[in-house]
């Protein structure tokens, strides 16, 4: 009889604990705040103050390289079941621009952001596509496509030297 009452005793200090432990865990999961970086979640609003950040940012690339506002076609695309939208440019460049250099300025960029830049070219179409991530999430695609008939001002060659 002695063992049966130890076994029933075990059983009941094991489910005890084991509750104990469960309300713990839900308590803590419950109460986890965790703190929110700077860089805010993309599902709590698709016009949020860093993705308009984010784009003038990146305008402010393209005009440091010489990019004339006439050679950018941008389009803004809705992400089907989620929150944000992505902002797509077409962007004409003349063949004195290295789109490598591009991506390095892109990704510097998108570091200060916590977020990365993604270049991928195609030599077949004579393109390259960036991909801007922030938190997971593609926020801006640049297509650099090479034009014959254009030329960069003076003054942005200069700046892309410094």
């Amino acid at each position: 009889m002695k063992p049966a009452y130890f076994l029933n005793r075990s059983i009941i200090v094991r489910v005890a604990i084991s509750i104990v432990l469960t309300i713990g865990a839900i308590t803590l999961y419950l109460s986890n705040d965790t703190q929110v970086s700077p860089v805010q979640t993309l599902e709590q609003s698709s016009s949020t103050k860093l993705l308009k950040e984010f784009d003038e940012e990146v305008n402010s690339v393209l005009v440091r390289f010489g990019i004339e506002k006439n050679w950018i076609r941008k389009k803004k695309i809705m992400i089907p079941y989620k929150d944000h939208v992505r902002v797509e440019r077409t962007v004409s460049i003349p063949h004195d621009l290295a789109p490598v250099m591009m991506n390095v300025a892109f990704n510097s960029m998108a570091h200060r952001y916590e977020g990365r830049a993604i270049a991928t070219e195609n030599s077949k179409d004579n393109t390259t596509v960036i991909h801007l991530k922030l938190q997971g999430y593609v926020v801006q695609t640049i297509i650099l496509k090479f034009k014959d008939n254009l030329k960069r001002k003076e003054i942005a060659h200069q700046l892309e030297n410094i």
